[in-house]
């Protein structure tokens, strides 16, 4: 695992980090009104940015991009933004890269509603017993398979625990590459610290501000072999999708 952690962009609201796997970066307002935070990152950080405010987190296996808000302020309006969605806030918008088992087919049930034919986009949508919800939009392009593997893009509509990982695994059947925990059966030995889902860009829109960030992937990268360039980067097609995902949703 590499330290320092390198800083994606910084700015007055917030820094962003590249973050390596086995860093757990747990946060809810509970663990932090009992003085709970399980964060192994903010130790790292605060050094550098003593007035570091957690605004999201990543599972300890999942590697690339997560935002902490540099004062009380930008820690407020991240929070309301993620709370109420739409304008309301510091817009805040948040998409992923996984790898899959290459699909043959995928099902239909009610959880997933399909945004096209070919069934390569759209959002899943479930409801725990608390009856709150989980969304998360999904797009699978055509050109991104290697062997019996390919990519699935996604955006987070809320931040529930496991979102992802329990979606791609319990509804579309298709658990991430080395994701044991959901049901893979695709593992890399050397990497048992990290799953195949990353944090791939962030986009943040203050007032008329807008920064659009890519992360490249730095650590494993031979689980991403075949998916990524020398530098961590994925092809101009996945970043087309990464940074104009909503558009190519309904296209």
């Amino acid at each position: 695992m590499r330290h320092p952690l390198p800083s994606v962009f910084e700015n007055i609201h917030y820094v962003l980090v590249n973050k390596p796997p086995g860093l757990k970066c747990d946060y809810s307002q509970k663990t932090i009104a009992k003085g709970l935070i399980n964060n192994e990152l903010v130790p790292i950080l605060i050094k550098s940015y003593p007035n570091l405010k957690p605004i999201h987190r990543l599972d300890s296996r999942v590697t690339g991009g997560i935002i902490y808000a540099l004062n009380k302020y930008s820690s407020q309006m991240f929070s309301r933004n993620l709370q109420k969605g739409g304008s309301s806030g510091f817009i805040f918008k948040r998409r992923y890269i996984g790898i899959i088992p290459k699909i043959t087919n995928l099902p239909n049930n009610d959880s997933i509603i399909y945004s096209n034919e070919t069934k390569t986009k759209g959002y899943i949508k479930t409801q725990d017993p608390n009856n709150s919800f989980s969304t998360t939009k999904f797009i699978i392009p055509d050109t991104t398979i290697n062997q019996d593997l390919q990519l699935i893009i996604l955006q987070l509509e809320t931040g529930k625990k496991h979102q992802i990982r329990k979606h791609l695994s319990q509804c579309l059947g298709l658990p991430l590459v080395n994701d044991i925990i959901y049901g893979s059966d695709i593992t890399k030995a050397d990497y048992r610290n990290q799953i195949a889902l990353h944090s791939s860009f962030v986009m943040t829109k203050i007032g008329k501000e807008i920064n659009n960030h890519y992360i490249p992937v730095l650590d494993g990268v031979d689980i991403w072999k075949g998916f990524i360039n020398d530098q961590g980067r994925f092809n101009k097609e996945v970043e087309d999708i990464l940074i104009n995902f909503d558009e190519r949703l309904v296209e």
